[in-house]
């Protein structure tokens, strides 16, 4: 895929899940902010014992989980069809562990979002999650 192809793919999911999250807020509870708090630890985890692939996959299910707060079904099935493409780039990339760091702290940021209902900011981490690759 071209740089910009891939650059229209970020740009559209940081969207999408960004209106994901939003909706996501209102259905948010204690059950969501632990499984987003699980997910961040797991992602230190694995950036600290240098596990890119699994990295990515503990990514793609954090996404996921507040993504299935949002009761649009189809926002919901878009973004799992974009995630699962930009994951499956993602991998094909060499791993700079310092730049994940930098993507887990705004994991972080989400999910302290979430536990504040933060709208404002839960947008701009969200959209800052993904475009922190460019």
């Amino acid at each position: 895929m071209s740089r910009e192809i891939i650059e229209n793919k970020y740009n559209e999911a940081a969207a999408l899940c960004s209106q994901a999250a939003s909706l996501a807020l209102d259905n948010s509870d204690e059950s969501l902010i632990n499984e987003l708090t699980f997910g961040v630890l797991g992602m230190d985890l694995s950036i600290n014992n240098g596990r890119y692939p699994l990295y990515l996959k503990q990514k793609e299910k954090f996404h996921l989980t507040y993504i299935d707060y949002c009761m649009d079904e189809i926002l919901k099935s878009d973004i799992k069809v974009l995630l699962k493409e930009l994951s499956e780039y993602e991998a094909s990339l060499e791993p700079d562990f310092e730049a994940l760091k930098k993507e887990n702290f705004m994991h972080r940021m989400i999910t302290k979002s979430f536990k504040e209902k933060d709208n404002d900011s839960l947008k701009k981490y969200v959209d800052e999650t993904y475009w922190n690759k460019f």
